[in-house]
């Protein structure tokens, strides 16, 4: 039996589709698990007593270093009788390289494009329809921003209402799951449930920007710092922070709070030539937190007591 446990965002979930597709055409068993990277353990503890599990696959999913030794400990138990396979194209990832390969896992990155191109570069081919699967792939891409200006109008209208939906419920794995199905099974991007939630989520977004010009704390030439605590937007922070960079042409820094945690969340706009990552996780790992991402979205999470704090070290940082 196969296991892939991937983001639970487009581009993840797409990387999924591909790799069930292929499996079903080579009529083999796979069971699909959906994550966050700071919740990786968590979902690695679920499968570690699967019985017959012959390959393990972590898709989209960059390393969280808050969690980094948990995750080594639990992946070192599971090469003992399967092997595992990394696909991902996160910095954070790539940065422990090395040791990943050391410990023997099969590790396949790509830092310019993301996990949908390297999934299909992989599997499309030997999947079921792999016209269909190239353009999912591409959908993949137009989600995480990895494409040039040759940008499709249908698929970039598919993808928006995908990216939709997924906000509007993120913690909904068997919507999540649904989809997968809808892409494999029916060969489908879309059907009535995508678009009900897009439309949703959609009046949502518009009321969550209101709220946030409401709420800017600080705003230079270059950035612009959010204080969302005590906002319920989980599910829109990622999105909100990345139109309100393209829209204003500059860095978004949204403060929010999430399980007895303080996260920022950061977005650059898609045409700039910045990393925010270095700086944000150099603040991480001085409050003893954790982050990922990449160089222009990136997010970290840090202890709740220090939002003042930390909204004070953003714009001394980034101000």
């Amino acid at each position: 039996m196969i296991v892939a446990v991937v983001h639970g965002d487009i581009d993840g979930l797409v990387s999924a589709a591909i790799l069930y597709s292929y499996t079903r055409n080579r009529n083999k068993r796979i069971r699909i698990y959906t994550s966050q990277p700071y919740s990786l353990p968590q979902a690695l503890l679920k499968i570690q007593n699967l019985k017959g599990l012959e390959t393990l696959y972590i898709i989209d999913l960059g390393l969280d270093t808050h969690t980094w030794d948990r995750i080594r400990y639990l992946v070192k138990v599971f090469l003992r009788s399967t092997k595992v396979v990394w696909i991902d194209h996160h910095m954070t990832t790539l940065k422990l390289a090395p040791e990943l390969v050391r410990q023997g896992i099969s590790l396949i990155l790509s830092v310019d494009r993301c996990a949908s191109t390297i999934t299909y570069y992989i599997f499309g081919n030997d999947t079921e329809d792999p016209a269909f699967f190239a353009k999912l792939a591409r959908i993949g891409e137009i989600s995480d921003k990895v494409v040039g200006e040759d940008l499709d109008e249908e698929l970039s209208k598919i993808t928006k209402m995908l990216v939709l939906a997924l906000s509007e419920n993120p913690s909904d794995d068997v919507f999540k799951m649904d989809l997968v199905k809808l892409w494999v099974i029916d060969r489908k991007f879309i059907n009535e449930e995508v678009e009900v939630r897009a439309s949703i989520a959609s009046r949502r977004l518009k009321e969550l920007r209101k709220i946030a010009l409401n709420n800017v704390v600080y705003q230079s030439e270059n950035s612009i710092v959010i204080d969302f605590r005590g906002v319920s937007a989980i599910g829109y922070i990622g999105l909100l922070a990345s139109q309100l960079a393209d829209e204003f042409k500059r860095n978004v820094f949204i403060v929010f709070t999430s399980q007895n945690e303080l996260i920022v969340t950061s977005r650059a706009p898609s045409d700039a030539r910045v990393d925010l990552s270095n700086k944000l996780m150099g603040l991480a790992m001085k409050y003893r937190g954790g982050g990922g991402g990449h160089p222009k979205a990136f997010s970290i999470r840090i202890p709740v007591a220090l939002g003042q704090t930390v909204i004070k070290e953003l714009i001394n940082q980034f101000g």
